[in-house]
């Protein structure tokens, strides 16, 4: 199946651009349901053409070349574009789609695998979804979209199904959230439900109080030359509270692959021009476009890596030029591991 995407991110955005030529990903129908007791790495492939895309499901101590649990994908999914993954505090899986054709909000049971529908989605002209390029889920259900293609976020109810209004819009001059292309590419939330939302073009983090509604300005920012940060794609938090945000750089398309990819960890609430604790970087991390990131219940920290497709998983602590171990892509050019979650 083709994917139709809004033409000015086909022209402009950096993320799309970069998913129509790097990748490898793979397909499947017909899985057995996903046990749940393991812990499971959940890495959304975003393909292009006639390869099919899907959600691909991981062991989580997979190395090397190892073949997927399960694979979620199909027409009966709709999953055609899946710019990001979560999951929710049930184990129920939520995927962005961020193609025009379909923009949307999937909602699969937990364990759901092979070519089946989801149990919900959130779609239509009421819902406002315009290249949704992130998705997150608060303990009481609620459903935040980082709107990259309207430059705003958007929050539903817990139960929300259908061509639904979202029950609060961030939006306006006062957000400082970034115009497309490249507006918010990824939501996530803290320990206090404090709602952070990168923001690319700016080299930022924006930080919103859990009930922000309307124009209303961040209640705190990550930036400044001190942080490190360099095209942000997505901030996520460890069981320590500590900040991990995944940093593109501003290469593209031009990147050579010497270009200072990192992930930069800070304190627990950290914001303004902070000093990052920790920053893995370096050639021996094999970081090459990381954009989707997660952290376990041990700290483990993984990222999936758009130039070859694979998943970097670095120890607890690490720091500098470190080896992580690899579950390795494949099929280039076909698709991007763009999105990564772990239950």
């Amino acid at each position: 199946m083709d994917v139709a995407f809004p033409a000015r991110l086909r022209k402009f955005s950096f993320v799309v651009i970069l998913l129509l030529l790097f990748g490898g990903c793979g397909s499947g129908n017909g899985s057995s349901p996903v046990p749940h007791a393991a812990k499971l790495i959940f890495v959304g492939y975003f393909c292009f053409g006639a390869q099919p895309s899907s959600v691909r499901i991981f062991a989580a101590d997979a190395n090397g070349s190892a073949a997927p649990l399960a694979i979620l994908g199909g027409d009966q999914t709709g999953i055609t574009a899946p710019a990001a993954v979560a999951l929710d505090r049930i184990d129920q899986l939520y995927v962005a789609n961020a193609a025009s054709s379909n923009p949307a909000i999937l909602v699969f049971a937990q364990g759901a695998s092979g070519n089946v529908a989801p149990m919900r989605s959130i779609s239509g002209s009421n819902t406002g979804l315009n290249a949704p390029f992130g998705v997150v889920v608060d303990q009481a259900g609620n459903i935040f979209v980082a709107n990259e293609g309207a430059s705003n976020v958007l929050k539903f109810d817990a139960a929300a199904s259908g061509n639904v209004a979202p029950v609060a819009i961030i939006a306006g001059a006062n957000t400082g959230l970034a115009a497309p292309p490249l507006g918010p590419l990824e939501i996530s939330l803290d320990i206090r439900q404090r709602i952070y939302v990168t923001n690319v073009p700016n080299n930022s983090v924006l930080i919103f109080a859990p009930d922000a509604d309307g124009n209303v300005a961040p209640i705190a920012t990550l930036a400044g030359p001190n942080t490190g940060l360099d095209g942000p794609i997505q901030a996520v938090f460890g069981p320590s509270g500590r900040i991990y945000v995944s940093d593109n750089t501003h290469c593209f398309p031009n990147c050579t692959g010497a270009e200072p990819f990192a992930i930069t960890v800070y304190k627990r609430h950290a914001s303004g021009d902070a000093v990052p604790v920790r920053t893995i970087t370096g050639s021996n991390t094999h970081l090459f476009l990381p954009a989707g990131i997660a952290v376990d219940d041990t700290e483990q920290i993984y990222a999936a890596n758009q130039k070859d497709n694979s998943v970097q998983i670095f120890p607890r602590g690490s720091d500098g030029n470190v080896a992580p171990r690899i579950i390795a892509g494949s099929n280039p050019n076909v698709c991007v591991a763009r999105s990564l979650a772990v239950d």
